[in-house]
């Protein structure tokens, strides 16, 4: 067997070793190497690669094929890639054992084993990536980081950080830092810490986080950019756009935050005419936001989605669960009402006499991570709240305020005492 298992993890504990040590491939080559050795490297990598381009070039057809914008990229524009990450690979062997590049090239067993190392964790991160569902770009860019990730890099970090930061920081970690990306996410982490302390009450959780991931070097200045931004564009487009839109322009599209919010008021105009009568004004919004490239294809697949769960669920949800599903969940909106349904089930025997149908409705379909911890805050609320207002308001006021602010429910009594 050509790839013996025994080579490969050395190849890896070799990887380890040389981050471990520190060893480095930065840095300005001496012109001894510029003229002798690195025109010897690359025409012997050259020869190396084309003896085994059939290989490469297989994987590369089988995994392509899903990606639409690989049509752009040719065989030999990956090879040239692999070729990079080869003369990585040599360039932190040969500092690691303290050799002269152009030794390893005269050692042909020696390199022969290094380029076996590196061409199998190449195509092993290409096909890693490509079961992950990871885009073309990431795809390439993880197999070109070959040298220092090993395939399964990034499973590794999910399994340490369960839990404690999403897929794409992983990924951003990787990229950025791939010879130390667990530094990177504890730096991200702490950061995340330390400004949700600051700028509590102030900006949301997902801005806080992109400004950590995004901009680790000076956060705040992001977020003050952010907030600054609201303002501008709050008092811009004031009565014709919502909060959420102008957040989201202002979080996802700081260079030009007013041109997005114009694309979106454009294709809201449009949608509600093309769609009059057929979706609700929510859904409409909710695809001008969220589905920019192709807002009428989001609508399109939700209404096929609508009346298909209509059919399937009749008489066991109602309209508003269904549309829900199909709003928020067009991937798998069978399994949302599937779980609903066990939600449900399950916690109208919990609280039993405790709460109403509606709560616990509103808790199965707004609360899905934790729909016991909201019934248990509401319940809590409730009684704190009918012992603050006691006399003033009635009880229906209380478990609106409870339900529909669960945030800041005694605001919403405040400003209803006013306005009676």
């Amino acid at each position: 067997m050509r790839y013996k298992p025994s080579l490969i993890r050395e190849g890896r504990k070799a990887k380890s070793q040389a981050l471990t040590e520190g060893i480095t491939i930065k840095g300005v080559g001496t012109t001894a190497f510029k003229e002798q050795v690195k025109p010897t490297l690359e025409a012997a990598v050259a020869v190396a690669v084309q003896a085994n381009r059939e290989w490469i070039e297989n994987e590369w057809k089988k995994i392509s094929k899903d990606f639409e914008e690989a049509r752009a990229i040719s065989v030999d524009d990956v090879i040239k890639v692999f070729q990079s990450t080869l003369q990585k690979k040599i360039k932190i062997v040969a500092r690691l054992e303290k050799k002269s590049p152009e030794s390893l090239l005269h050692n042909t067993v020696q390199f022969a084993t290094i380029f076996d190392q590196a061409v199998f964790d190449f195509i092993l991160s290409l096909r890693q990536s490509h079961r992950r569902g990871d885009s073309f770009l990431t795809t390439l860019a993880f197999a070109e980081l070959s040298h220092w990730l090993n395939p399964k890099e990034i499973e590794r970090l999910a399994e340490k950080y369960q839990d404690r930061v999403d897929q794409r920081v992983i990924k951003r970690a990787a990229v950025s830092n791939p010879r130390y990306p667990d530094g990177f996410i504890d730096e991200y982490l702490e950061a995340v810490d330390c400004l949700t302390e600051k700028y509590q009450d102030r900006v949301d959780q997902s801005v806080i986080k992109r400004a950590a991931e995004s901009n680790p070097k000076d956060p705040d200045r992001f977020i003050n950019g952010y907030l600054k931004t609201v303002d501008r564009l709050s008092q811009k487009y004031q009565d014709r756009v919502d909060q959420r839109v102008i957040k989201r322009a202002a979080e996802s599209n700081p260079k030009d935050p007013d041109g997005f919010i114009d694309e979106y008021l454009e294709a809201v105009d449009r949608l509600t005419e093309k769609y009059q009568d057929r979706v609700d004004q929510g859904v409409i919004k909710y695809a001008a936001l969220n589905s920019l490239k192709d807002p009428d294809g989001f609508i399109d697949g939700y209404l096929k989605t609508v009346s298909h769960l209509t059919e399937k669920y009749q008489s066991r949800v109602d309209q508003s669960v269904i549309k829900h599903a199909a709003e928020s969940n067009p991937k798998d909106p069978d399994g949302f009402i599937d779980g609903y349904l066990k939600i449900m089930d399950r916690l109208s025997q919990k609280y039993h006499d405790r709460v109403g149908q509606t709560v616990i409705k509103y808790a199965a379909l707004n609360s899905l991570k934790d729909p016991d911890g909201f019934i248990d805050e509401y319940l809590e609320a409730i009684d704190r709240l009918t012992e603050k207002y006691q006399g003033r308001v009635n009880q229906a006021v209380i478990k609106r305020a409870a339900e529909s602010h669960p945030k800041n429910p005694d605001a919403f009594i405040d400003a209803y005492l006013t306005s009676s």
